[in-house]
């Protein structure tokens, strides 16, 4: 186990897709944690034509929350929308690397795939210690 001190630019490339870190109460990062949970495996429900339905977030948050885990919202810069599921072209970084950094625990980034286990968006969940 790896525990340092992180700042919010160095975040993105520390949280690697599956990669579990568990954030300290003083704002140190550690990586490598032996003891850490496995990160959560997330399928997305898509219709015919690979979009998304209404009931996707709902379920994805179930699935995380089968795991222990909890999915972060309202971080994306998508236009009209709010929930888990992250743009490719998004990253961890500014107020919400800021916020994971002042928010104790465990966290880790994962893809959620479809149902041909192609990627289809990342999520990024957090669990208590």
């Amino acid at each position: 186990m790896r525990n340092r001190k992180v700042t919010a630019d160095q975040l993105n490339d520390i949280m690697g897709p599956d990669r579990v870190i568990r954030v300290e109460a003083d704002g140190t990062v550690s990586t490598g944690v032996d003891d850490a949970p496995y990160a959560p495996e997330l399928y997305a429900i898509s219709d015919d034509d690979g979009s998304h339905t209404a009931q996707t977030d709902p379920d994805l948050c179930q699935q995380a929350g089968y795991a222990g885990w909890a999915l972060e919202s309202g971080w994306t810069g998508q236009y009209g929308y709010s929930g888990p599921c992250m743009h490719s072209s998004e990253f961890i970084g500014g107020d919400l690397a800021e916020h994971i950094l002042a928010t104790p625990g465990y966290w880790v980034a994962v893809d959620v795939n479809e149902d041909d286990d192609d990627v289809a968006c990342w999520a990024l969940a957090h669990r208590e210690v």
